[in-house]
């Protein structure tokens, strides 16, 4: 890969982690408030980490489907490497991110089937786990994984 484009790919990648961090402060100020006060501003929050981290998957796998993705994401595994990013970081999958970019898809399938719970976007604020539908992301493990790309940005800029 083109060094000027993995430099971007990279500026905009540590971009979204910073504001999955940013949403996951506010998600914390919100989940601080008196039961239900600001539940607006926690799927606020939840919704801006998960668009994020999705975007992050973006830049450092890929974007596209089927082959152009595995194309893709095997050109960018220098710059996931470059960051310490394995292949086992909750970054890496899909479904949550598929989740959001096709909400409406989601809610329709929800609605055919049988329905063991109440909600098709379930937030457990203990455990940090959103649920949506029968595919889950962590918030805490999403922070962890962008604050190690923030931490790790300068340095992978050099081995790139």
């Amino acid at each position: 890969m083109d060094r000027q484009i993995a430099l971007v790919l990279l500026g905009e990648a540590t971009q979204q982690a910073r504001f999955v961090l940013a949403g996951a402060r506010l998600l914390e100020h919100a989940d601080a408030a008196p039961e239900g006060q600001d539940a607006e501003i926690a799927w606020f929050a939840i919704q801006g980490i998960l668009v994020a981290a999705a975007n992050v998957h973006k830049l450092l796998w890929s974007g596209q489907r089927n082959s152009a993705y595995e194309r893709e994401a095997a050109e960018r595994l220098p710059l996931r490497e470059a960051l310490g990013i394995t292949e086992d970081s909750c970054l890496r999958e899909k479904h949550v991110r598929n989740s959001i970019e096709h909400f409406d898809e989601r809610i329709i399938q929800w609605g055919k089937g049988p329905r063991h719970y109440r909600s098709f976007v379930i937030y457990d604020a203990d455990t940090g786990i959103v649920n949506f539908g029968r595919h889950t992301a962590s918030i805490p493990g999403l922070v962890t994984e962008c604050d190690h790309i923030i931490s790790h940005a300068l340095i992978a800029e050099w081995r790139l």
